[in-house]
C-alpha cells in the first residue's frame, strides 16, 4: 500500500533526521515525493542515504535516481536498492553482501554474524578504533540505520539479538553475492579456492538445532576435505549439526579462524586444536565437552572461547592464557586458585563465565575485580556434588565497568548491598535469601532488566518499594520472578518501577495474591504461566490489554 504525500514526507524526515521546517530541504519535497511513489522501502532507503551527507550534495543523488529510472525503466524500488548499496562505504559492501548466504528471511544471531565478520576480516580496525568487536557492532549498527539490515527480535535489554536482510534486498542481492563468490562453496561448487570467499559448507552449516544424521555428516564432511581449497579455509561452522566426525586433518588448516561446534553435541574435543595458529573464535557451547585439552593455551591468537554454563575443565591449567581473550565463557576451575589459569593476565576480558567451589569464590571475586574491561560476568559457586554453595561479592562492589551479572549460587542477606552499582541486568538464581532484597535491588540507579530465578529469594512476601527521597528501581523495564516458591504475597507501592514495562511471573507454586499492580503505569506485558488461579483471576482485573500470554 502506498503512502499519501503527508506520510511519505513525515516517514522521510524522520529516517532524514530533519526536523519539519527545515527549509534547506523542503525545496527538495515535491521530487522526493515523486521519486518514491509513496513506497514505503523507497523513502527509508532514499532517507537513509541522504541522512549521511550534507542536503547541497542531494541533487547529485536525486539525479542519479531520476537518470537510472527513466534511462533504464527499472522499477523505482530497484533504483533506490541499487543506490543505497552504492553509497555504502566500502567496508560495509562485504558485510552486507554476507547476510545473502543465509537463506530468505532467516533469523541471524547477531554473534554468529558479527563473529563471522571478524574471521573473514571485514573489519578493518584504525588506532581511533582498535578493538575489532567494537567496530563490528558500529557497522551492524550504520546498516540498520541505513535500513539494509532488519532487527527481528530484541533482548530484554533492548539490545538487538537476531536480524536478517530485508525480503526486498535479499531478491535483489542473492545473485550479486553469487557473482563475487560468496555462495560457490556454500552451492557446492569445488573450483572455488580463494581464502576471501565465503567458506560454509552446505551439509554443516544448520538453520536449526535439530539432530542431524552423524553418519551422513561424516561421509559428506569427507568429501569436502579431499577437495582443493579445503586448507584455506578460514570459517568452518558445524552449528547445529548432530556429533560430527572432525577428522585430523582439521589440525592443518592453518588459516581456520572461526570453528563453530555449538549445538553439535560432541562429547570431546581433539587435541589438535593447539595447533590451529590462527584460530580466533571456538564455539562449544550446547555440547557434552566436559574437559579441554591442555593444547587449548597454545592458541595465541584466540579471542573468543565459548564453553558450556554446565562448566568445562581444562586439563594443565597454563598460567599464560592467550592474552588477547575478549570472551572466556562456562571455565570450571572448582577448588583451584584462578590465578593458575592466569585470569589475572586476562586483562582484556570483556565477557566471563566462570564457576568455582566456596573454597575458591573469595579468591575468584578478587581476581575479577581486577578485569576493569569486564562488562559481562556470570559466575557460579557449586560444592563436589554439583549443588550451589557460597559466593563471595564484596570484592566486586567497586567494579566499574561490570553492567550485566549473573550470579548462581548461596549469597547471605548481608551482602546484597556490595553489588557493583552500574549494573544494567542483574540475574540470581539459587542465592537462597531469606530477607527480601527489593529494596536493597531498588537502589541500583541504571537497573534495566531484573532476574529473580529458582529460590534466590525463600521469603512469603516481596515488596517494591516506593521511598520519598529516592525512587525505587528508577529504571527498570523488565522483571521476572521464576520458581520462587514460597512466595505467597507480592506487593507494588505506588510509584515504584515507574518504567517497568514487562513483568514475567512463573512456577510460583503459592503466590496467591498482589497489591499495586495496577499503579505500574508503564506495563504493558503481563506474563503468567503455572501460577495459582487466584492470582491469574486478580490479575485479570487490571484489564485484558496487559495479559498478553497466559497458561495455568
Amino acid at each position: 500500500m502506498r503512502l499519501s504525500d503527508e506520510g511519505s514526507w513525515a516517514l522521510f524526515l524522520k529516517k532524514v533526521g530533519r526536523p519539519q521546517n527545515s527549509s534547506d530541504i523542503n525545496n527538495f519535497r515535491e521530487d522526493i515525493l515523486r521519486i518514491c511513489h509513496g513506497l514505503s522501502p523507497a523513502i527509508m532507503l532514499l532517507g537513509r542515504v541522504l541522512s549521511t551527507m550534507e542536503s547541497s550534495e542531494w541533487s547529485r543523488v536525486i539525479d542519479l535516481v531520476v537518470a537510472a529510472h527513466f534511462g533504464k525503466g527499472q522499477l523505482p524500488l530497484s533504483n533506490f536498492v541499487v543506490l543505497s548499496y552504492q553509497m555504502l562505504p566500502y567496508v560495509l559492501k562485504p558485510c552486507f553482501l554476507y547476510l545473502a548466504v543465509f537463506p530468505k528471511a532467516h533469523e541471524i544471531s547477531i554473534r554468529r554474524l558479527l563473529q563471522l565478520w571478524l574471521a573473514h576480516g571485514f573489519v578493518q580496525t584504525s588506532p581511533e578504533a582498535s578493538v575489532p568487536e567494537d567496530v563490528a557492532k558500529k557497522y551492524l549498527e550504520e546498516l540498520v540505520c541505513r535500513n539494509m539490515i532488519e532487527i527481528v527480535r530484541w533482548k530484554p535489554d533492548e539490545t538487538p539479538k537476531t536480524c536478517h536482510m530485508p525480503c526486498y534486498l535479499y531478491d535483489v542481492f542473492l545473485p550479486k553475492a553469487k557473482d563475487i563468490g560468496f555462495l560457490d562453496l556454500h552451492h557446492g561448487k569445488s573450483e572455488c579456492t580463494s581464502a576471501d570467499l565465503l567458506e560454509f559448507l552446505q551439509p554443516f552449516f544448520s538453520f536449526n538445532t535439530r539432530k542431524r544424521d552423524a553418519i551422513n555428516g561424516q561421509i559428506t564432511f569427507t568429501k569436502i576435505i579431499n577437495r582443493g581449497g579445503f586448507l584455506m579455509l578460514k570459517v568452518l561452522d558445524l552449528e547445529g549439526v548432530f556429533k560430527p566426525v572432525l577428522p585430523e586433518k582439521l589440525g592443518i588448516m592453518v588459516n581456520l579462524r572461526y570453528l563453530n561446534l555449538r549445538w553439535t553435541y560432541l562429547d570431546s574435543f581433539p587435541a589438535f586444536i593447539g595447533d590451529l595458529p590462527r584460530l580466533e573464535i571456538l564455539d562449544l557451547k550446547h555440547t557434552c565437552i566436559t574437559i579441554l585439552p591442555c593444547s587449548i593455551w597454545k592458541a595465541s591468537n584466540l579471542r573468543h572461547l565459548y564453553m558450556d554454563d554446565v562448566g568445562v575443565s581444562i586439563q594443565k591449567p597454563s598460567n599464560q592464557p592467550p592474552t588477547n581473550l575478549q570472551v572466556l565463557t562456562g571455565l570450571l576451575i572448582g577448588s583451584k586458585d584462578p590465578r593458575i589459569y592466569g585470569l589475572n593476565r586476562c586483562t582484556n576480558l570483556r565477557k566471563l563465565g566462570l564457576t568455582c567451589h566456596s573454597e575458591s569464590a573469595l579468591k575468584a571475586a578478587k581476581c575479577i575485580s581486577r578485569l576493569v574491561n569486564l562488562h559481562t560476568l556470570k559466575l557460579g559457586s557449586i560444592d563436589l556434588v554439583g549443588q550451589p554453595s557460597s559466593l563471595v561479592l564484596s570484592p566486586l562492589e567497586y567494579h566499574q565497568s561490570l553492567s550485566n551479572l549473573y550470579l548462581y549460587g548461596v549469597i547471605k542477606d548481608h551482602q546484597i548491598g556490595n553489588l557493583p552499582r552500574n549494573l544494567n541486568i542483574l540475574t540470581l538464581s539459587m542465592s537462597l535469601l531469606t530477607e527480601d532484597p527489593m529494596r536493597v535491588l531498588g537502589k541500583l540507579p541504571q537497573l534495566r532488566v531484573l532476574n529473580l530465578f529458582s529460590d534466590s529469594y525463600l521469603g512469603q512476601e516481596m515488596t517494591c518499594h516506593a521511598d520519598q527521597k529516592i525512587q525505587n528501581f528508577p529504571e527498570l523495564r523488565v522483571l521476572v520472578l521464576w520458581a520462587l516458591m514460597k512466595l505467597e504475597l507480592l506487593k507494588v507501592e505506588n510509584g515504584a518501577m515507574p518504567q517497568l514495562r514487562e513483568l514475567q511471573i512463573m512456577d510460583c507454586d503459592k503466590l496467591r495474591s498482589s497489591e499495586g499492580l495496577d499503579q505500574l503505569p508503564a506495563l504493558k506485558d503481563l506474563i503468567l504461566r503455572n501460577v495459582p488461579q487466584d492470582f491469574v483471576e486478580a490479575a485479570r482485573r487490571l484489564g485484558n490489554e496487559k495479559i498478553t500470554h497466559q497458561l495455568v
